[in-house]
């Protein structure tokens, strides 16, 4: 996570250890020079059309054609910097300005971008290169082919191996004498398997399915130590290590490498990002398509292919493309960055709403934020239970303090289902017969069963981009994440909503990652009557019921705990040999959420996998079970997250966790009354029957907490205040 700057101090207050790392590096190429080959000038050999610079800071990477010439000296892979700015008459394009247009004529046509310094991967476990491009198909080349049905694009990064770069060998048009990795304009050559050239160079590269029949099985994550064609070889024999030049990384025929994927739609634009992450066993890939993961997986140092290959590179020169079949494509907005592993060893997110400034603008006092008429709504305008509007606050803070709160529940009309509201919780301010009495705080009016809100760490989410204020859990043992915050039923709301209080409820509440880096993006019906919302950034249906369409919880991966409310019930009416309603199916769970054709709802499904439960209490002694929640009573409760087998990596689903549960009941004075606990360690899972959506940890870094009212009854739907949110990252000592 980034050192937050010293104005969010109040609110967020980061401790920092320092290790030794690594400067960040990004080389960027935007193609705004209109000069593909940076040889200072623009000429026939970088484009067509493009007569002057867009940007002439833009330099980039130089770009070579890989190929070799046609018998009348053009290159076989012709590339070529174009103005995308509108796009074409079949597509939307880019729309970012400049962009490379590559043009095969023929298939395996092949194009690399030369970088202008080597990249490392950094030796610090968490350290990683990223690698990210943009790309469309292109109807309007010279001679523009059809888009094939099944065909499938490679693209890798590699490393010059043989220090190779700047020599010369006679790979032009008819045997002219060019240079390798200093391309010139006309000394494209015929590099795709010459030596001096990409032979004997290491790197890895992905394999992405493209076209309307592409199959997302095909996709896969290669090594390779190159004998011939770069980006194009056989497999080293799994068994032996003979033969070939390649293997296997990542396979979404593997259990838990991946689900794959594939890219349909090839007239529109699409993001491709290649991720080599440092763990303490050496590195992790993962392959992106359109901020989805699709494949992902350490490599294995006792893997025979592996070994026959050598050491994996972890410095990288070039990158690389190929097209299997003969089409044409525009790239753009690419990207090769050196990531260093995040400074930062403690931090601790808070939010005790006195700011009133629930979504976090910096502009408290408002509608979205509190009821300035004195209503908790304006559609329950004019009740008269709550006579004392905010207008003031206690403690405004510095703009932005605290985290934005935001309904993903859905409408009753233009009003959010658990509408998040400041409010005063003091006994002067609300009618109930308990307050937190800190203050302002946060309701959540439930208007139903399931509805949410969650609290997000990063105020400004970009798209397809993991965020870099992420609450992460240590890879060591004993480094833990706490959250912790103040809770009860918010009673008196239920003048104008239901007439009774919960007594078979559930509360859930839980840590989740933001995994298909959707946060940011427009959803455009999850607002209020099907209009559009961004998810992260305003309230919408954003828990699920979208997840065809739209942005939201839907696939991203999580933890959560479940707390029951009301009334110990030792009854068994419906004969499954244990009471009905007790505090002994309170529990810890992990989910994935997955689903692209259906929903799947968050803290809720088939998908949850048990951490923990509360133990088992008998039925002749009622004082035996854990303890429900009840109304008319204040809680602080406590969430911790340990490490407890040291993972490799972050997402190592072999580094497991314990998880806890602390329900300390409070007095009017916030002294502890009375405290209970449970927890217990996630499994690894069954070796014999494994299960990568349960198996392991799934989960160990978040980008937001959510708050859900349940239950199986639908007149058990209720409302609830939280404050005094505290949440840390604290490593072992």
């Amino acid at each position: 996570m980034k050192n937050w700057c010293a104005q969010l101090l109040l609110a967020i207050v980061v401790a920092l250890v320092i290790f030794d790392v690594s400067t960040a590096l990004d080389i960027t190429d935007g193609f705004g020079d209109g000069d593909r080959n940076n040889d200072g000038s623009i000429t026939k050999y970088d484009s067509d059309t493009i007569l002057k610079a867009q940007d002439a800071g833009d330099t980039g990477i130089i770009w070579q054609a890989m190929f070799g010439h046609t018998s009348s000296g053009d290159r076989k892979t012709y590339i070529t910097v174009i103005d995308d700015s509108t796009g074409d008459v079949d597509s939307p394009g880019l729309q970012t300005g400049y962009a490379l247009g590559s043009e095969g004529k023929g298939s395996n046509t092949s194009f690399a971008g030369i970088l202008s310094e080597s990249v490392e991967l950094g030796k610090n476990v968490g350290d990683r290169v990223d690698v990210s491009f943009d790309f469309r198909g292109w109807s309007q080349s010279n001679n523009p082919c059809a888009i094939p049905v099944i065909g499938q694009m490679r693209f890798g990064i590699y490393q010059d191996s043989d220090h190779q770069f700047g020599q010369s060998a006679d790979k032009g048009f008819e045997g002219a004498s060019v240079v390798w990795g200093a391309d010139t304009g006309e000394n494209d050559g015929d590099w795709k398997d010459s030596n001096p050239g990409p032979i004997g160079d290491k790197g890895y590269y992905v394999n992405v399915p493209i076209g309307l029949a592409a199959d997302p099985l095909k996709s896969s994550i290669r090594y390779e130590k190159n004998k011939g064609r770069f980006l194009q070889g056989k497999s080293v024999d799994p068994v032996t290590g003979k033969g070939g030049d390649n293997c296997s990384v990542a396979n979404p025929n593997e259990i838990g490498q991946g689900p794959g994927g594939a890219i349909f739609k090839l007239f529109q634009p699409h993001t491709i990002k290649l991720s080599i992450l440092r763990t303490s066993n050496g590195s992790h890939l993962l392959a992106y398509f359109d901020g989805s993961l699709v494949l992902s997986n350490e490599i294995d140092p006792s893997n025979a292919g592996v070994q026959a290959l050598g050491a994996p590179p972890e410095t990288f020169d070039y990158i690389a493309f190929r097209h299997t079949e003969e089409w044409d494509m525009i790239i753009d907005n690419v990207h090769i960055k050196a990531v260093p592993v995040a400074a930062t060893k403690k931090v601790l997110y808070s939010d005790d709403f006195e700011d009133a400034d629930r979504d976090n603008d910096g502009y408290s006092v408002k509608d979205v934020d509190v009821a300035t008429n004195g209503s908790i709504d304006t559609w329950k305008s004019g009740n008269g239970a709550f006579p004392d509007p905010i207008v003031d606050v206690a403690d405004p803070g510095l703009p932005t303090s605290g985290m934005p709160w935001f309904s993903a529940g859905g409408f009753a009309g233009t009003d959010p289902k658990s509408n998040p509201t400041i409010l005063n919780d003091s006994p002067d301010g609300l009618p109930d017969s308990v307050h937190i009495n800190t203050g302002l705080a946060l309701g959540l009016e439930g208007k139903g069963r399931g509805t949410s809100t969650n609290g997000f760490f990063d105020p400004t989410p970009t798209p397809g981009v993991a965020n870099d204020q992420r609450l992460e859990l240590g890879l060591n043992v004993g480094d833990r994440v706490t959250v912790s915050f103040d809770w009860r039923v918010w009673e008196s709301i239920y003048a104008v909503n239901k007439p009774l209080l919960p007594n078979r409820a559930h509360l859930r509440f839980g840590l989740y990652q933001d995994t298909d880096h959707q946060l940011g993006m427009t959803s455009d019906f999850a607002g209020p009557n099907n209009v559009p919302a961004v998810w992260g950034k305003e309230d919408g249906l954003f828990r699920g019921e979208l997840a065809r369409i739209a942005p939201g919880s839907n696939g991203d991966h999580g933890i959560y705990a479940q707390l029951n409310i009301g009334d110990q019930i030792l009854t068994d009416a419906d004969d499954d040999q244990k009471p009905d309603f007790t505090g002994d199916s309170n529990g810890i769970y992990e989910e994935i959420n997955p689903g692209v054709s259906n929903a799947a709802y968050y803290m809720q499904g088939d998908d949850a996998d048990l951490v923990a439960v509360a133990d088992a209490g008998d039925p002749a002694d009622p004082n035996s079970f854990f303890p429900l929640l009840q109304v008319g009573k204040i809680y602080n409760i406590e969430f911790t997250i340990e490490r407890s087998v040291r993972a490799a990596f972050h997402g190592d689903p072999k580094g497991l966790f314990t998880a806890t549960v602390t329900v300390n009941e409070l007095d009017e004075n916030h002294i502890v009354v009375s405290t209970h606990r449970f927890g217990g360690e996630e499994s690894l899972g069954d070796s014999v029957n494994p299960d990568p959506k349960t198996d392991g940890v799934q989960s160990d870094v978040w980008d937001y907490i959510g708050f859900r009212n349940s239950s199986k009854d639908p007149e058990q739907d209720y409302d609830m205040v939280i404050d005094n949110v505290t949440i840390q990252s604290i490593p072992a000592p």
